[in-house]
């Protein structure tokens, strides 16, 4: 092949890339030019306002029913647990999009948490029964239901150790919605960065920290496990810190925890607090509070080492 040739196809080369680069740049704008377009045409419909993070699209006809989906964040090189992978050079955060439809409208966005601010808004002005409960919000009311139904029955300590001996996890979760019920703002620690404790409580400026074991009625607790919560809180340097069982401590896990300024909630103590701050979500019905996704639900789903 001669010099001109290649030149030639170098060329042709060149201006394809240039013309499909100007295509793409062309379709980039007309489409941002419709969504504008749109979300001012909704924004004025429904009287709620949406910034230039959702892309909003009108699909013509009327949905038969609103809905949306929630997508994920996830890194493009993680661990087996989600969190990022540094060993892998290049790695990036991959944010797809998350869905709402909603009357003829088709509404996108990157950031799961502008969808369910956005449902919650909408929801807000017509109803909760204006947009059909996500996938996510269906296994909530499902698990609300079932556990009004475990707190209707839950009269001895043995029926906790029930409900959570295949899922001890699950049992950290229950303490940590216990604490909520007591006016604390929780956060349930990544297993990954499990150094001691559980549950991190913050109330009044006090920081708390919290270890949660569940064991059988007739294991005792021992002072080595109390211990090990002191020990962690020399990192994490909490004002208190509380050890919580579904069974009993040993009279040498006592002493030290008093010596050491550790709370210990014992099977007793806790089926007590359990029928005193979860006997009103007993009595009344399920409400939208309880199954419509939050924040602090989004948390679970996304990786470990990911703000929400």
């Amino acid at each position: 092949m001669s010099y001109e040739n290649i030149m030639f196809f170098c060329k042709f080369i060149l201006i394809v890339v240039i013309f499909c680069l100007a295509f793409y740049f062309l379709y980039c704008l007309i489409e941002q030019l419709f969504s504008f377009f749109y979300r001012k045409q909704f924004q004025k419909k429904f009287n709620i306002k949406l910034s230039f993070r959702y892309f909003v699209w009108n699909n013509g006809s009327i949905y038969k029913e609103n809905s949306f989906e929630l997508v994920y964040p996830y890194w493009f090189y993680a661990n087996k647990n989600g969190s990022r992978n540094r060993v892998r050079k290049n790695n990036y955060l991959v944010w797809p999009k998350s869905y709402l439809w909603f009357d003829r409208y088709l509404i996108t966005a990157k950031d799961p948490v502008l969808i369910i601010l956005l449902v919650k808004s909408l929801r807000d002005k017509f109803g909760e029964d204006i947009i059909k409960r996500s996938l996510e919000e269906r296994e909530k009311y499902q698990y609300v239901k079932q556990k009004k139904k475990f707190l209707q029955n839950a009269k001895e300590i043995t029926s906790i150790r029930d409900r959570f001996s295949d899922h001890p996890q699950d049992f950290e979760n229950f303490c940590a919605e216990l604490f909520q019920k007591m006016g604390y703002k929780v956060y349930v620690t990544a297993k990954v960065k499990d150094g001691g404790y559980d549950l991190i409580l913050h109330k009044d400026g006090i920081k708390t920290i919290v270890e949660c074991k569940m064991f059988s009625q007739s294991h005792t607790v021992g002072r080595p496990l109390v211990q090990k919560l002191v020990g962690a809180n020399f990192e994490a340097k909490a004002q208190r810190m509380i050890f919580v069982t579904t069974s009993k401590f040993s009279n040498d896990a006592i002493r030290y925890a008093r010596d050491a300024g550790v709370t210990l909630v014992n099977g007793k103590m806790l089926i007590k607090w359990v029928h005193q701050y979860f006997s009103k979500e007993v009595q009344q019905n399920i409400l939208r509070k309880d199954w419509e996704i939050t924040r602090e639900d989004l948390r679970k789903k996304y990786p470990p080492d990911v703000r929400v």
